[in-house]
């Protein structure tokens, strides 16, 4: 057992997971041109897990949903990165109008299927194709650890802050390299890591589990590992996790941004910044 317990008190159950560490190959000098580590270990992964994934990720995290709430009323918020528009639905709720853009078309249909009248588009947050100054807020949770180059997270920083209004805020969660007060169990003992993630056969007991029926899951393009013993395929996916002055080194690169705070949420670096 892992012997750690969560920001509240809990004991964190469960043995702690060691992610190994990976080597990233030079990135094109382009940063635009999404690297084969992100196309293989990030983008096809999800195309691949999608369904699997959004049934873990019910509802929008309390500083997230607080952050919603204290926008003012009816404010147009772009999410970036929606995954399975946990956040989006919520704020929708709010009264707020968003606009959710996700780079998995897998994920897209996700959010479609759990609300069809949502505004959703398949996009890359490193080219988000909105007005310049036209949001009142823009969200990016659980992204930014998915960029594999210092200058692919200074562009995609830059992209949530140039489709904001001036005074417009912004929240940005990522994966923390500390992860001592988190409850995901993840150790981390390198800046690049590849995680694991167990997809596991969709309304199959154990009894039934079969590896031909696995295998049949993969997405022509994600390389995954059969594990029998866990009933699953095993996808690693990569992420750079931060430390926090990390953050503000990348912010100071955006002269538009203005940092309003950086602290810490249960395994994440959080940064609240503005458009000056």
């Amino acid at each position: 057992m892992s012997g750690k317990v969560t920001q509240t008190g809990k004991a964190v159950k469960g043995d702690v997971r060691h992610s190994a560490a990976v080597e990233v190959p030079v990135p094109p000098e382009n940063p635009l041109l999404t690297p084969q580590i992100e196309k293989e270990h990030v983008h096809a992964i999800y195309d691949t897990i999608a369904n699997h994934w959004s049934h873990t990720r019910y509802k929008a995290w309390p500083r997230v949903e607080a952050f919603l709430r204290n926008l003012p009323p009816s404010s147009f918020i772009a999410d970036v990165g929606c995954g399975n528009a946990k956040n989006g639905i919520v704020a929708e709720t709010m009264g707020h109008t968003v606009l959710l853009s996700d780079i998995s078309y897998p994920l897209i249909k996700v959010c479609n299927e759990r609300e069809p009248n949502l505004n959703t588009m398949v996009a890359d947050c490193l080219q988000i194709p909105y007005r310049s100054q036209s949001f009142d807020a823009t969200i990016s949770i659980a992204v930014l650890h998915h960029l594999s180059s210092e200058a692919r997270r200074i562009c995609a920083i830059q992209e949530a802050i140039r489709i904001l209004r001036i005074g417009g805020q912004f929240l940005l969660y990522t994966w923390a390299k500390d992860q001592a007060e988190g409850a995901s169990r993840h150790q981390f003992d390198s800046a690049d890591v590849l995680v694991k993630w167990h997809h596991k056969l969709p309304k199959v007991k154990k009894e039934d589990w079969n590896e031909k029926d696995a295998a049949a899951l993969q997405h022509e393009s994600a390389v995954g590992t059969i594990c029998p013993e866990k009933e699953a395929i095993i996808y690693e996916r990569y992420c750079h996790v931060y430390e926090q002055d990390e953050l503000r080194k990348l912010f100071a690169q955006v002269p538009e941004a203005e940092i309003l705070s950086v602290h810490y949420d249960t395994g994440n670096w959080v940064v609240h910044a503005q458009r000056v």
